[in-house]
């Protein structure tokens, strides 16, 4: 029997269970699930069939899951929405440097660096002093991608791109796992990684789906599915970190473009851009995809989770 990686808990007959969104022709690349099951205690869903690590990472490597989001080129045209999500979290994360006076000789650890945008709105920064940028991303070709999106950033600032987290060394002050853990099937492996990476006082930003199989017509790759008071769950289970907030972002579940069944005007806005989006400027894009998905609002029923963590100074603090 399945075991839950959050609390060890025994995923039996009597566990609830739902079919995986999106099964189709499509989805038969590499991995090919069928349900999602619920742990009877902290309420995680995880895919199944169960996936090894190895299996996932070789996915993932393979270019098979960046090969339709990946830009022609580096204009801001092409990467609106990653821009704006990435200007939301780094506000936060500039907000809390702020006010716990961590301002100069800033170091960022970028897990799953996706575009890399975060980088670039760190770099932009005329409040906080950026002096390192590490991006972890396994797939070569968005390596790549990322020299070339992050050179204006390379001639002002450190610039490194890992292929894996245990490439990286060091201790940051800043650590993202932005969408990285529904991807993986030991989060908390992935976690106590991370926590390791990040200075006493550090912060650590996830975000990830809020129960996206509620909404989404095609969740794959997602491998395990998280809910605020999930979240939580496990954040409880790593001694080192404290919490700062857990809040739903987003478009309400129900009113969401992202919802297979979002309301007609919703999908219509949105294909309208689509369809005149060349003769719009790329600010305007950023402007209406952060409306337009509420990248900026707090929702009880929001599409994601974003989760602010302090590393302990030292061990027992509070």
């Amino acid at each position: 029997m399945p075991v839950c990686p959050i609390c060890s808990c025994i995923l039996d007959t009597d566990s609830k269970q739902i079919r995986y969104p999106g099964i189709n022709e499509e989805n038969k690349r590499n991995i090919l699930f069928s349900d999602i099951v619920f742990c009877k205690n902290c309420e995680l869903g995880i895919a199944l069939p169960e996936v090894s690590r190895d299996r996932i990472e070789e996915f993932y490597k393979s270019e098979n899951f960046w090969k339709q989001l990946r830009p022609k080129n580096t204009s801001l045209k092409s990467f609106p929405v990653p821009y704006a999500l990435a200007k939301s979290r780094w506000r936060d994360i500039e907000n809390l440097l702020i006010k716990l006076k961590n301002t100069k000789d800033v170091k960022i650890l970028d897990i799953g660096a996706g575009h890399g945008c975060i980088g670039l709105v760190a770099n932009q920064s005329k409040r906080i002093n950026l002096n390192l940028y590490t991006c972890v991303e396994p797939d070569l070709t968005m390596q790549q991608y990322l020299k070339d999106n992050l050179s204006q950033l390379e001639t002002t600032r450190r610039l490194e791109v890992r292929n894996a987290i245990d490439e990286a060394s060091g201790q940051y002050d800043i650590v993202i796992l932005s969408h990285v853990l529904e991807h993986l099937n030991d989060p908390l492996s992935m976690l106590n990684s991370a926590i390791a990476l990040l200075a006493p006082g550090g912060i650590l930003l996830l975000d990830v789906p809020n129960q996206d199989y509620l909404f989404k017509k095609d969740v794959f790759p997602h491998i395990l599915f998280f809910s605020p008071s999930t979240i939580r769950c496990m954040l409880n289970k790593v001694r080192l970190i404290e919490i700062v907030s857990i809040e739903s972002r987003g478009s309400n579940m129900l009113q969401s473009p992202l919802n297979k069944k979002a309301p007609f005007r919703v999908k219509f806005v949105g294909q309208l851009v689509h369809i005149f989006h060349r003769l719009l400027s790329g600010r305007f894009l950023v402007i209406f995809f952060t409306w337009y998905f509420g990248i900026n609002r707090v929702n009880s029923n929001g599409t994601w989770i974003r989760v602010l963590c302090r590393k302990k100074i030292s061990y027992g603090s509070v």
